[in-house]
């Protein structure tokens, strides 16, 4: 009889992540700008202190430097928005998403709520 192989997951111990940094779930609504002037929207997939996956509409030019906003899901004193502002360089890129590299980070508040 075969034994079935398993591949370890990330809630195992034995688990090792070949990733440099550690990725963690995000799903929010974005914009981005790329260093050529298009623009577009998508939502996030993934994140990590290095990098972000995210889906659009179209795939997107490698080695292109983008800037991208998240819509931050917190609050800032409970009363100002909070953006997420990323730039970067596409890794890669398809339908399925688009890898950044993330070389600058800034969180910024937009005006409060009237």
């Amino acid at each position: 009889m075969l034994k079935e192989a398993c591949l370890p997951t990330e809630t195992d111990a034995d688990f090792r992540e070949r990733r440099r940094f550690r990725r963690f779930s995000l799903a929010l609504p974005l914009q981005f700008r790329l260093g050529s002037g298009v623009t577009g929207i998508g939502e996030s997939i993934n994140m990590s202190s290095g990098g972000l996956l995210f889906r659009s509409a179209a795939t997107l030019p490698l080695g292109e430097l983008v800037e991208v906003e998240l819509y931050w899901p917190v609050m800032l004193d409970e009363q100002r928005p909070l953006r997420l502002r990323l730039s970067g360089m596409i890794l890669r890129s398809s339908l399925d998403g688009t890898a950044m590299a993330i070389s600058k980070y800034e969180f910024q508040t937009a005006p409060p709520s009237p």
